[in-house]
């Protein structure tokens, strides 16, 4: 075979079960190396002894894929709509948050490729190697199979190793394999199914020489020595969504079908309908737009991420540190823990934990390197007094056999040169024995090193009197053969192979490494030590159990997770005796069952599948085991968060849901791989992290829980509009302010609910949370949206109808929706728990902060001129807030009846049920008595009669003509209306307005409490006497062109039951006949607007009616003036006393008191009767209300005939007047005073208010007359 090449079948060559020469014949080489010409060629043909580097996407690549989302879809998709309709506000706004979310996804992307990095930094960077025969320093990337390298104390493996000579050379292999003990290396040939972590003839790449010496022939560089098909199974890890994410996914695919479903609804209702208003092409887009803009919750990724930022610093605190902020959230739905065993469950420290002496056996307390710790012998502790000459024995010759040195640096105790040795030292400190003491005693003269050829090591020591003594460690099967005696305390006795065999067995068993130790005098002195010196002859002295012992944590922290529902799983390179004994000291499985890595290649992935649920320890892992491991658990459906911190646990820490990687002892490598790292390396330290990331779980439930019905009620408020050709009650600006504004701030909040009490309580933490969209989400997002939808409609619609412009009617809907949103944000915090408690709302500091917050934003927003410039908003008066409150706290009465529920459906139900049935039962009525049921009913009634009189006792506010009667005849805002239409809309509106206010038309009520209530029906005579009289000057005069012509049908209709007896409750009731009324007016209405109806703009007949209405004010200013008495002359009293016409209201029967003046006899005083003082204030307040939007209608109307006459001026001043006349009313009553103040006397305010009014009523005749 020619030295330039190397043999094809090197890559699947099991170079472990060949022999050492074997090995250097199959790759061409010799003991003495390669020449530098072979060497040169090999590296041409095997490439640098370095990792292929991996392909990773270009950034524009990466940059395409965050696109690749719904959410992103649905958010383009309006900031393109609002782009077209120059809503520039909106369109950055949306561009900004998909911005916000693509930088999120890309930073994300680097956490491989660091990983990928780490794992190429352990590849060492130089090699001894023998070529031409020389020792040479070279780069370790130079390396190629066939080279032979030379390895010592420290040296960093730098390829796959056969070795061919070990001097006592031990490797750490724990980054590779998982477990701590040191690996004592040897050169005799294995069998070829040897498992990995037992291949002790080979040497791996990234693994450390702790002690000795060796020599080997490379097998295998870059790519493909082991920790390069390790750092494959890294690239080829498939990726996997977060759980929140394949939530939120689903909930995007929800929301794009309905935002598609409804852009073709809008699209079609368009197309159907093209001449109702807002179905042009830009209302329809603008519709899309909002609708697009309302139903996506913009905020909800943003504040999830917020959300995850507040968990990390709170787990931070407690020295958890989250590498990816999606762990945190994944970590609240694991099921299995799978977990290495060095680091997590032991301290990844050898100790020596029993001790076997001929006196019996004993148990050192204490773990790791601290050299303190108790004696029990028999579960009792030993004095120091005791006698421990035995211990002390023993501790003495394993000192003497050992090389290494034991330090403090600061509160960590470190062991430098070999554990196993270190694990001794600290055995005799606990025995009473000094090392470095005693090695100042003793000098070492000889010694035999450890190999695993014979498997033991032997020092001769002489102290200074010139006596020698032979120390002996090693494995039992390598001692106990050559000892004869056992050392006890009366002296040497016959050694009992059978007994101590048994001994060794327990220990084994129990998962300890037994090392045997024994010594000897020579018979004579000893210049060096041979092994015949260590032959047969050697007095034992006794076992000791070496073990890594389990984390004092350890086991409360394993309880702690399978009181909270998670299944734990150990996954270790170390042997199966030693991981079964483990499990069972930490309450892992059974403490029989394993499962080792042969177990597993056996197996086909189906049975795996079906196997790993049901074994929870499994030994002599390789690291794609543990990969395959973790897939198994996944392909079952369960979240797997793993737990390693070598390099061997790197693709299962890639792989799994969550990687959690020890930051003290963890390689470089794991930690990069990991999303999480614990600064102390416990285990409780991750069940802090599973019941933070499961309350963040809980807590982004109750966010999407309180903002999707948010984004549903602006959603369906929006399509019932477009729907129906209204305007819009909300604009695409103001929907983004409540999604990321109000609702953000509020829902933030919920970000920092208190979580369950901690694992460190013993308390079990909260168990993990199911799907995200469930049926309780549906029902809630149902009822909820449904009740903030009605809210928002209402208090919309109900503005409009007041009178209020279009930006306050939105306004008012916007700030009904917010108030709706706090109200639902005190119930939503507990799923159960009633959310009015005092107690329960102090348990979020921040909860009414951001309350404070968002009611200040929203008065800017309501009343700050910049805002409503921006947003399009108005200000709303005092009497609206208040509807808006009454409204939105609605939700929150709803929805704590449903809790209530909830907590106790069939008792609370039965309860219920009890209460209201003991009302039916007579016993219980006659047991409470006649007097006391009376008394019971009574007070029931007048409570109900008190608050239907308050809900019916307010009068209606103004409301504007123009959109009132754009709003009756159904044009846009563009097209031009016909005289009379604004005049004739208004006093239809004004005949709804007495039967649909609250309480209903009243004035011909027969039952309470509106037969007893006085003011609302004066109110209602008011109203009607102008509705009357407006609809008698429309039929005879306005109407018509000439008094000859004939009369309108529909006026003539309308007349005449406006006159019906307004007292009549049957046959018919009035309510009937001005519903009629009313419904003639509007068929006058349409037929008007349409050209099929007359009106006459002229003087002469505007002029005809307001003669009437200055009579009529003139009478109401006298009548209110006489509230508190006039001062007449005798005659005119007489007069007004036998007439009373001067004092005349219509459908009040004044008959004025007249009372002698008491300073002149010639005179009286003429005075409204006390009790009729009232019904003339509400009465001349309802006519002056009609009256006030009747002029504002002639105004618009007859606007061209009063600028002829010049008279524009004279009825605006009129008007002025009017409206200071429905000023708000803030006493109950009519008290004497000034003004309209708590004390005021209403009438004579009133009656000034008239009498100018009235003033400029004549003024304005004359003009019409004369002008």
């Amino acid at each position: 075979m020619s030295t330039d090449d190397t043999p094809s079948t090197t890559d699947s060559m099991a170079w472990h079960s060949v022999a050492p020469q074997t090995a250097l014949q199959q790759l061409d080489t010799q003991d003495q190396g390669l020449s530098s010409a072979a060497a040169k060629v090999r590296l041409r043909q095997h490439g640098f002894n370095r990792f292929t580097p991996l392909q990773h996407a270009g950034f524009f690549k990466r940059l395409l894929r965050q696109f690749h989302h719904h959410f992103i879809y649905i958010l383009l998709l309006a900031a393109t709509l609002t782009l077209m309709l120059q809503l520039w506000l909106d369109t950055v706004v949306i561009l900004g948050v998909v911005v916000l979310n693509i930088i999120l996804g890309l930073l994300q992307e680097r956490r491989t490729a660091k990983t990928l990095e780490a794992v190429q930094r352990l590849l060492s960077p130089t090699a001894q190697v023998l070529r031409d025969g020389q020792v040479q320093a070279l780069p370790a990337e130079q390396l190629v199979p066939g080279d032979v390298v030379l390895l010592e104390t420290g040296n960093q493996v730098p390829a796959d190793v056969r070795l061919l000579h070990s001097d006592g050379l031990q490797l750490d292999e724990s980054v590779l394999m998982g477990y701590s003990a040191p690996v004592l290396k040897g050169i005799s040939r294995l069998d070829a199914d040897t498992a990995l972590p037992d291949r002790n003839n080979m040497a791996y790449a990234g693994t450390l020489v702790l002690a000795g010496q060796g020599r080997g022939v490379v097998v295998a560089t870059g790519s493909r020595t082991e920790l390069g098909m390790l750092n494959a199974l890294l690239d080829n890890n498939e990726p996997y969504a977060t759980p929140l994410g394949d939530e939120l996914k689903r909930l995007m695919n929800v929301v794009a079908l309905v935002l598609a479903g409804a852009a073709a609804l809008i699209l079609l209702i368009g197309w159907l309908t093209p001449g109702v208003s807002g179905h042009s092409p830009q209302g329809l887009l603008q519709a899309m737009a909002s609708f697009a803009v309302a139903i996506v919750p913009e905020g909800l990724p943003a504040l999830f991420a917020i959300m995850l930022a507040i968990s990390v610093r709170r787990l931070a605190r407690q020295d958890v540190m989250v590498r990816q902020l999606a762990a945190v959230e994944i970590l609240g739905t694991v099921s299995v823990v799978c977990t290495d065993k060095s680091h997590t469950l032991t301290r990844h420290e050898l100790t020596v934990q029993k001790v076997i002496t001929p006196r019996g056996g004993v148990r050192l307390q204490g773990a790791g390197y601290a050299p303190q710790g108790a004696i029990l012998r028999e579960n009792f502790e030993l004095p120091e007094h005791d006698d421990r000459a035995d211990l002390q024995r023993l501790a003495q010759a394993a000192v003497l056999a050992s090389d290494a040195q034991l330090q403090q640096l600061e509160k960590h105790w470190q062991v430098l040169g070999d554990p196993l040795d270190g694990a001794l030292l600290v055995m005799a400190h606990k025995c009473g024995v000094d090392p470095d003491a005693l090695r100042q005693q003793f000098t070492r003269l000889a010694s035999i090193p450890f190999d695993r050829s014979y498997r033991y090591a032997a020092t001769l020591s002489q102290d200074a009197t010139g006596v020698q003594y032979v120390a002996l460690k090693g494995a039992p099967e390598a001692i106990l053969p050559r000892c004869s005696h056992v050392q006890t305390d009366t002296g040497l006795e016959p050694l009992q192979q059978d007994v101590w065999e048994d001994k060794l067995k327990k220990l084994a068993e129990e998962g300890m490494k037994p090392l045997v130790i024994a010594s000897r005098q020579p018979d004579a002195p000893l210049q060096t030590l041979t092994h015949q010196d260590v032959g047969y002859g050697m007095v034992l002295l006794g076992v000791v159990g070496i073990g890594d012992p389990p984390q004092a944590s350890a086991l409360a922290a394993v309880q702690a997770c399978q009181q909270a529902g998670l299944s734990v799983k150990m996954l270790t390179g170390d042997h199966a005796l030693t991981a079964c004994a483990l499990a069972k000291q930490v309450g892992i499985g059974d403490g029989e069952t394993v499962l080792t890595g042969a177990d597993l290649d056996a197996l086909d992935e189906d049975a795996l599948r079906e196997t790993v649920m049901h074994v929870d320890v499994f030994a002599r892992l390789r690291p794609e085991q543990k990969l395959r491991l973790v897939k198994a658990l996944q392909a079952h459906g369960e979240r797997v968060v793993m737990l390693g911190g070598g390099v061997n646990d790197t693709p299962a820490l890639e792989q799994a849901d969550v990687g959690v990687a020890p930051g003290i002892h963890g390689t470089e490598a794991a930690r990069q791989s990991a999303e999480i790292v614990l600064m102390r390396d416990q285990l409780p330290m991750l069940m802090t992290a599973v019941q933070e990331g499961r309350q963040v779980f809980q807590n982004f439930y109750k966010m999407v829980q309180f903002m999707l019905p948010t984004n549903g009620a602006q959603a369906a408020a929006i399509l019932l509009a477009s729907w129906f050709g209204l305007a819009l009650p909300l604009m695409p600006v103001q929907v983004l302010w409540v999604n990321l504004v109000t609702a953000g701030i509020l829902a933030l909040t919920l970000a920092f609910e208190k979580a369950a009490l901690p694992v460190a309580r013993g308390q079990p933490i909260a168990q993990p949370v199911g799907s995200l969209i469930s049926g309780f989400l549906v029902w809630r997002l149902l009822l909820v949206s449904g009740l903030l939808l009605v809210s928002v409609l209402a208090i919309f619609e109900w503005e409009l109808q007041r009178g209020e412009t279009l930006e306050a009617a939105r306004t008012a809907a916007l700030n009904t929706l917010v108030i709706g949103q706090i109200f639902y944000l005190l119930s939503v915090r507990h799923a159960s728990e009633p959310g009015w408690q005092w107690a329960s709302l102090r348990e979020n500091p921040w909860l009414l902060a951001a309350i404070a917050v968002v009611l200040v934003l929203q008065g800017l927003f309501t009343y700050m001129p910049a805002f409503q410039g921006v947003f399009g908003t108005d200000a709303i008066d005092l009497y609206a807030w208040f509807w808006i409150v009454g409204v939105g706290s609605l939700v929150f009465v709803v929805v704590e009846f449903e809790k209530a529920m909830q907590r106790n459906v069939e008792g609370w139900g039965r309860a219920v049920l009890i209460y209201l049935l003991r009302y039916f039962d007579p016993r219980f009525w006659r047991e409470k008595g006649l007097r006391w049921t009376l008394q019971f009913f009574l007070i029931i009634f007048l409570v109900t009669q008190a608050l239907l009189m308050f809900l019916w006792s307010r009068d209606p506010d103004t409301f504007d003509v123009r959109a009132n009667a754009r709003q009756m005849v159904g044009v846009s805002a563009n097209e031009p209306l016909r005289p009379g239409v604004i005049t004739t809309a208004t006093l239809a509106h004004i005949a709804n307005t007495l039967l649909d206010k609250p309480g209903g038309y009243l004035s011909n009520d027969v039952t309470p409490p509106g037969i007893v209530m006085d003011n609302i029906p004066n109110w209602e005579l008011g109203v009607l006497t102008q509705l009357r009289d407006m609809s008698l000057a429309m039929r005879d005069d306005l109407s018509r062109s000439q008094s000859q012509s004939a009369a309108d049908p529909d006026l003539v209709r309308a007349q005449l039951r406006f006159n019906t007896d307004g007292k009549l409750w049957l046959f018919p009731p009035a309510e009937s006949q001005f519903n009629e009324g009313a419904e003639a007016l509007e068929a006058y209405l349409q037929r008007l607007q349409q050209g099929q109806a007359q009106f006459y703009s002229r003087s002469d007949n505007l002029n005809n009616w307001l003669n009437k209405v200055q009579r009529q004010m003139g009478s109401l200013s006298i009548a209110l003036s006489a509230s508190v008495g006039i001062r007449q002359v005798k005659e005119e009293g007489a007069a007004m006393e036998s007439d009373g016409s001067a004092a005349k209201v219509p459908g009040i029967e004044l008959q004025p008191e007249v009372l002698p003046a008491s300073d002149d006899p010639n005179e009286v005083i003429v005075k409204t009767p006390r009790l009729k003082v009232d019904d003339v204030f509400y009465q001349a307040r309802g006519q002056t209300w009609a009256l006030l939007h009747l002029l504002k209608a002639i105004e618009a109307d007859f606007e061209d005939v009063l600028r002829q006459k010049n008279a524009l001026v004279s009825l605006r001043q009129i008007i002025n007047k009017l409206e200071d006349t429905q000023a708000m009313i803030w006493s109950p009553v009519i008290l004497n005073g000034s003004g309209y103040s708590f004390v005021a006397n209403h009438s004579l305010v009133m009656a000034s208010q008239i009498s100018r009014a009235n003033a400029a009523l004549i003024d304005l005749g004359t003009l019409l007359r004369e002008g």
